[in-house]
């Protein structure tokens, strides 16, 4: 046979085929690189996708609960975390971990990139497996040299904005160290109880007294939100539930409690109104002046009472309301107008009349309504 007829033969053949010769590609989207402190939870990550797909604060708070659950971790070893359907690879150094998070299940090809990625900076770093936890306690040229290590594979994605710095030990003021481990647990479960934790974030990486504060104001946000919330539900059933709806969706951020609890004290106060029967005349003067203008002065049922006894009774009277529409006063045992414009102001009234308590709903009452629209005066504190 002519090799050379053979050697075309076999280019054309590798050529059509060539296709199903290659590797399937690798599994799992690389989305983040970090690393981590062990000591202090502070991290450093750089995006690898020009879209991530995953949440960053939801691989935070998985890297956390990895590390709080493994209380041993070898240096070399490269663990698997997983987030649902995704991924995320740890591999400690030290008193650092550097992890990556992927989109999906990951093959082996992952593993061993990012274990030469750990290795790169294991080489380029090694004051890394001494780091303590400090953002100026990085070696010198790591971050750079983060991204840059990256950059093919994230050019078109800015890198996510870094954690924030915490304070160097030596800067903290004095005072009780917090209990940063009792500090994340509250925040997962403040977190996963679907309440927002900015604002703790930001603080845990701060100094011991702003962590020890921030944490103490949202705990006592936290039980004003609650209490706010039970109230909310005492107005249940009184005409005004879709408002009450839209407002209890918002009980989600204990930093924005104060405002909150103004919405609700506004609401309250108009299912009040809504309930309530108003006096046409509620000014003692004004009512002292039309009683004396009354052309045969009061009624008989209502003689020998003191003016100004007969005015205290008539504004804290039992109000109803008559067929018509009239307000009506109950004193003395008896029904009387009382609007000083009607010709039969402070007359005695004999029809039907529906009270304020028939108008309110079961179990509902005005004082209640009061107390509802003015927060306990333990809620009345600052909220930070």
């Amino acid at each position: 046979m002519d090799p050379g007829f053979a050697r075309d033969a076999r280019e054309i053949v590798d050529e059509a085929l060539g296709g199903l010769s290659k590797a399937p590609a690798a599994r799992g989207r690389p989305q983040y690189f970090f690393v981590v402190s062990r000591r202090t939870k502070f991290m450093v990550n750089v995006t690898l996708s020009a879209a991530p797909s995953l949440n960053l604060d939801d691989i935070f708070l998985a890297i956390y609960d990895f590390l709080d659950s493994q209380t041993v971790l070898e240096d070399g070893n490269i663990y698997l975390s997983k987030l649902q359907a995704d991924s995320v690879l740890l591999e400690p150094l030290g008193g650092a971990v550097f992890a990556e998070a992927f989109a999906g299940d990951v093959d082996r090809s992952r593993y061993k990139e990012f274990h030469r990625a750990v290795r790169h900076f294991q080489k380029c770093h090694p004051a890394l497996s001494s780091w303590d936890g400090a953002a100026d306690g990085l070696p010198t040229g790591f971050r750079d040299d983060l991204k840059a290590f990256f950059q093919p594979g994230a050019a078109a994605a800015p890198a996510a904005p870094e954690r924030p710095a915490p304070a160097r030990e030596s800067a903290r003021p004095k005072g009780p160290e917090p209990d940063i481990q009792d500090c994340e647990r509250k925040m997962r479960e403040w977190y996963k109880s679907g309440l927002k934790i900015d604002r703790l974030k930001d603080a845990l990486h701060k100094d011991w007294a702003t962590i020890v504060r921030t944490f103490d104001s949202y705990e006592r946000n936290v039980a004003r939100l609650n209490g706010l919330r039970a109230r909310l539900g005492e107005l249940r059933g009184m005409g005004f539930d879709e408002e009450l709806d839209r407002l209890g969706q918002l009980l989600n951020d204990p930093g924005n409690v104060r405002e909150m609890e103004r919405q609700f004290s506004e609401q309250a106060r108009r299912i009040k109104d809504r309930y309530t029967i108003k006096l046409p005349v509620t000014d003692r003067r004004q009512l002292a002046e039309a009683v004396r203008s009354l052309p045969l002065g009061i009624p008989s049922s209502l003689w020998g009472i003191p003016l100004e006894t007969l005015l205290g009774e008539f504004l804290s009277a039992e109000r109803g309301v008559g067929p018509e529409g009239s307000v009506v006063v109950f004193l003395r045992g008896q029904w009387y107008l009382s609007d000083p414009a009607s010709p039969g102001f402070l007359g005695p009234f004999e029809g039907l009349v529906r009270t304020q308590k028939e108008m309110l709903p079961p179990g509902v009452k005005l004082d209640r309504l009061d107390e509802l629209i003015e927060p306990p005066a333990d809620d009345r504190e600052d909220d930070g």
